[in-house]
């Protein structure tokens, strides 16, 4: 049986990645998603027979960690005082025995950062997204470049965090583009186990991604995106589950909630 070579320079989380893929396209993964989606180890890539194509890459993980995805239950959050976790795609940027946090990738609302802040005029057109229901005054920079550093935190190899003075000035010096860069207003937190304790409830489906499907920036529904990189099971829930609303209807509901 070959196995994916890996260098001194591979990404572990790619290499990961195409073990995942070469163990869905030798049939060796048991298991299947069922109505909740929650099998973790059950699900073959998108990508066919053992292979990860292209720049983007997900698959199933059994148990969080720092720098994944966690994409809600189809069936929860779609009333009630948290609709914004519905369909919520998250990034896990944080997780340790302390706790966890993250940001929803997919709350884009009517704002644009030149609206909320004078000191952002370089990303005056720039979407503001909502990361969740914590921290009223905090706001989160989401990006790939890695000149930055140490300001912005590398997160996982190619995604960052932070490092708001010195994407300005790249910016305003014309060496990457405001697009390059996303902007989200609080985010989500969990407590010590309380992160475990809802995946073990099948509150969370739990997946690795390339940093592509993290950073794009989609029209389409990103949470469908991504639960079909995971997976012929994972694909038929998504197109069970996926929300017909265009995303210029989800963005009405997205606005930044008011502070209990």
């Amino acid at each position: 049986i070959s196995l994916p070579i890996a260098g001194v320079d591979t990404d572990w989380r790619e290499f990961r990645a195409r073990l995942a893929a070469r163990e869905a396209g030798n049939g060796t993964a048991g298991g299947e998603a069922g109505e909740a989606g929650t099998s973790a180890a059950g699900a073959s890539l998108s990508a066919g027979a053992g292979e990860v194509s292209g720049r983007d890459w997900a698959h199933p993980l059994p148990v969080p960690e720092a720098g994944c995805l966690l994409l809600a239950h189809p069936q929860l959050f779609s009333e009630g005082p948290q609709k914004y976790f519905h369909q919520a795609c998250i990034f896990l940027f944080e997780h340790s025995a302390e706790g966890s946090a993250g940001i929803i990738l997919n709350r884009r609302t009517s704002l644009t950062m030149g609206k909320v802040s004078s000191e952002t005029e370089a990303f005056g057109d720039n979407a503001l997204y909502l990361g969740g229901d914590v921290g009223r005054d905090c706001i989160h920079l989401l990006h790939s470049n890695a000149k930055l550093a140490p300001d912005a935190t590398e997160i996982v190899n190619g995604v960052f965090m932070g490092g708001f003075e010195g994407a300005r000035t790249s910016v305003e010096a014309g060496d990457t583009s405001a697009e390059d860069y996303r902007w989200f207003v609080r985010y989500c937190g969990w407590g010590p186990g309380q992160l475990e304790s809802e995946v073990g409830l099948n509150v969370w489906i739990l997946a690795a991604a390339s940093p592509s499907v993290v950073l794009k920036e989609t029209e389409g529904n990103k949470w469908a995106e991504v639960l079909t990189l995971l997976g012929a099971d994972y694909a038929q829930l998504a197109r069970a589950h996926e929300s017909a609303e265009s995303p210029e209807a989800r963005e009405k509901g997205n606005d930044v909630p008011a502070d209990e």
